[in-house]
């Protein structure tokens, strides 16, 4: 899990322990990754964070939304970023993995699942497709 930049308000890319259940909330920004598939996270109304996972889109797979509670708004704004840029902006290379990040936005309270599938948006669903989910806690701001 990482913080994003100031695209979702945050004002630093920080590192934080992957995979760590917390009931404390998380920061707004926060980027969740595979290590947090299956967790329960905790974030306070009106926060923003985004799912980074790793796909193939020069492949036809990208990671869609399949179950996503009320309480969140998936942001229109997925960005991508090569897994080896180093390689993979060299000329003449195409393809290769891609991170994925996903973004959305905290729009009320409550708790429920948002599930991601990567997928061929043209191919019918197959028990070999990647699952990733979270339970979501959505919590009111505290009035300090």
């Amino acid at each position: 899990m990482k913080i994003l930049p100031a695209a979702l308000g945050a004002a630093s890319l920080a590192a934080c322990s992957p995979g760590v259940e917390t009931s404390e909330p998380l920061a707004s920004g926060t980027v969740l990754s595979a290590a947090e598939n299956g967790q329960s996270i905790t974030f306070v109304n009106t926060s923003r964070f985004g799912v980074e996972l790793l796909t193939v889109p020069t492949a036809g797979y990208r990671y869609e939304v399949e179950a996503i509670p009320d309480f969140l708004t998936r942001l229109d704004q997925d960005a991508f970023r090569a897994e080896n840029p180093e390689f993979q902006n060299q000329e003449g290379v195409t393809g290769g993995n891609h991170f994925q990040t996903l973004f959305f936005e905290v729009s009320g309270t409550g708790s429920g699942e948002l599930k991601l599938t990567e997928k061929r948006e043209w191919e019918a669903a197959t028990p070999q497709d990647k699952e990733w989910a979270v339970t979501v806690n959505a919590i009111a701001a505290s009035e300090d």
